[in-house]
């Protein structure tokens, strides 16, 4: 079983391209205490689906006490 982590950072963006497929199963990773917009949900949700499409897609909302 292989793993890979990206960072949300825009320095990280041009490599996310190399490690997705239509085979991966991703998952999407958010702070539950922010809105959608700051935690850009839509965005990194898009790009994997324009990068893989038909890829599976694990939505996760995490939140730190």
């Amino acid at each position: 079983m292989f793993f890979q982590f990206f960072l949300g950072q825009e320095l990280f963006y041009t490599t996310h391209q190399f490690f997705l497929s239509k085979s991966s199963v991703n998952l999407l990773v958010f702070n539950a205490t922010e809105s959608v917009d700051e935690n850009q949900i839509l965005f990194w949700f898009n790009s994997i689906q324009l990068r893989a499409p038909g890829s599976r897609v694990i939505v996760v909302g995490t939140h730190m006490d």
